[in-house]
């Protein structure tokens, strides 16, 4: 009898850690879509120069890499130049702010609206920002960064220049956007 008591217990420890690993793997999967280096966006105010009625800016900024932001290209707005393809990011305060990242539509539409060139821009007023940034990506749904200073900054501009697009109408999509940055 004192054999199979140790044997027992040995067997109830296993099963408790394998049902903790379980619980652990569940709270993995459903993690937050936003890495442990970029700033929360819940403080912040974003305005993008276009969106679609169905999916505002504020899908590019939610934690959840299965909705999306885009540009309008149904409802009557101009879809034949990047004018309007763009983000301003309001931090709410003075960041450090190194780089930020994209990430493009996950959904069934291939990489329709991935932005393939793009500038950024970033100062510590709306109305003084320049290029901090500028280069091309990769016409696929992998997450993509583009680093830069860091920069003492409370605005912050993603402009697209290019992206992958259903001629002839032209489109931008991002299903997450994060700042990456840290308190000054």
């Amino acid at each position: 009898m004192a054999k199979s008591t140790p044997k027992k217990l040995v067997a109830l420890v296993l099963s408790a850690v394998m049902a903790l690993s379980c619980l652990a793997t569940g709270a993995v999967s459903t993690a937050s879509a936003r890495e442990a280096d970029e700033l929360d966006p819940s403080g912040m105010k974003i305005t993008a120069g276009s969106q679609e009625g169905s999916t505002p800016i504020s899908n590019a900024f939610d934690d959840n890499k299965g909705t999306m932001w885009e540009t309008n290209w149904s409802s009557g707005g101009d879809t034949s130049s990047y004018d309007k393809h763009y983000v301003v990011i309001d931090l709410g305060k003075e960041y450090k702010v190194s780089g930020i990242r994209y990430t493009p539509r996950q959904d069934g539409t291939a990489t329709n609206g991935t932005i393939t060139s793009y500038t950024i821009y970033a100062d510590l007023t709306e109305d003084s920002m320049s290029q901090v940034a500028a280069g091309s990506w990769d016409a696929n749904r992998d997450v993509k960064t583009a680093s830069f200073g860091p920069y003492r900054v409370r605005y912050i501009k993603i402009k697209c220049d290019e992206s992958m697009h259903d001629s002839p109408t032209l489109t931008t999509s991002a299903a997450e956007i994060g700042i990456i940055g840290a308190e000054i």
